[in-house]
């Protein structure tokens, strides 16, 4: 059989909580978007900023009628591939949705170099501009007493310099960025 309640449940809408708890957030081009079903209604920001009179009146997978500061409007709504296309009276919006747990780095610029734990710069060997070949020494970390060379993985140009002999870096951070020549 059937449970009872389930079918209230299921008219209830999507982020809906019966406690407090934090906004469901998403964020399309860098642009982070939070909402959060309440006893009060729907409280929507965009990148912070509170919007006024939020009210949802229907959402489906495609078609979104809501009302923002006593304008009401319908939004369709179809994701094709991983882009997100709404359109409205006010046009239509192409969205892709932000990785919302990225890999470690994988922001990082291409050719980007890391420390690979905390330290202090003890040399640095090549400077912006330098063509370098691979595996030459661009600067040296020491870390617990230790030297450690950090080496050019390619050959190539340094176009980013980011620290300075006597300077602490902690894991992770970038160091360098070496453009290959290929």
């Amino acid at each position: 059989g059937r449970r009872a309640g389930a079918t209230a449940l299921a008219g209830l809408p999507t982020g809906w909580r019966n406690l407090r708890s934090q906004p469901q957030r998403a964020s399309y081009d860098g642009l982070v978007v939070t909402y959060a079903h309440g006893r009060d209604g729907l409280t929507v920001t965009v990148d912070g900023t509170p919007l006024d009179g939020v009210r949802l009146w229907s959402a489906s997978s495609s078609l979104v009628d809501l009302q923002v500061a006593g304008v009401r409007r319908r939004y369709e709504v179809s994701v094709v591939g991983g882009t997100t296309w709404v359109d409205s009276p006010l046009g239509s919006s192409a969205m892709v949705e932000d990785e919302p747990l990225p890999l470690p780095g994988s922001a990082l610029a291409p050719g980007s170099l890391t420390a690979p734990m905390p330290g202090t710069v003890l040399r640095v060997s090549a400077g912006v501009g330098a063509q370098v070949a691979e595996g030459d020494v661009l600067l040296v970390l020491e870390a617990m007493k230790m030297e450690h060379a950090v080496r050019a993985p390619v050959a190539g140009t340094v176009t980013a310099l980011e620290v300075q002999a006597g300077q602490q870096v902690d894991a992770g951070a970038v160091l360098a960025v070496v453009e290959s020549a290929a």
